[in-house]
């Protein structure tokens, strides 16, 4: 397993969709980023991504299932959703860019982005 400052610093994009705090080399995209799940959208859905960095060869796989994202570092499974993108490509979808042509499933990582909120303040962790 990673040290977690370098698991954070560098899917420090992937982790702005549930931080909104920043952390190591993304300081500012991570503060301009701040997503929630947003529960009443999300609802039942059950929704898992596959994120691989192109600039650092991490790879991530992101899961929504009740109303809660979890991130977890590492090889994606066979068969996942995956999308293959830099950092800077990543921070630009975040912002509101299309998905580069020929990056993987940009449906499925748009339905994710769907299910987030940037309207809510201030920080909020829900630990269980």
């Amino acid at each position: 397993m990673k040290p977690v400052s370098s698991l954070f610093g560098r899917c420090a994009a992937v982790c702005a969709l549930v931080l909104s705090f920043s952390l190591a080399n993304a300081a500012a995209p991570a503060r301009q980023n701040p997503y929630q799940v947003d529960a009443q959208k999300a609802g039942d859905t059950r929704l898992t991504l596959g994120f691989e960095f192109t600039d650092s060869g991490d790879s991530y796989t992101v899961e929504l299932r009740r109303s809660i994202l979890e991130i977890v570092d590492g090889p994606i499974a066979a068969g996942t959703p995956k999308v293959s993108l830099s950092t800077a490509e990543l921070r630009a979808v975040l912002a509101g860019e299309p998905a580069p042509a020929g990056s993987g499933d940009s449906k499925t990582l748009a339905r994710l982005l769907a299910y987030l909120d940037r309207t809510q303040t201030g920080f909020y962790m829900h630990v269980r």
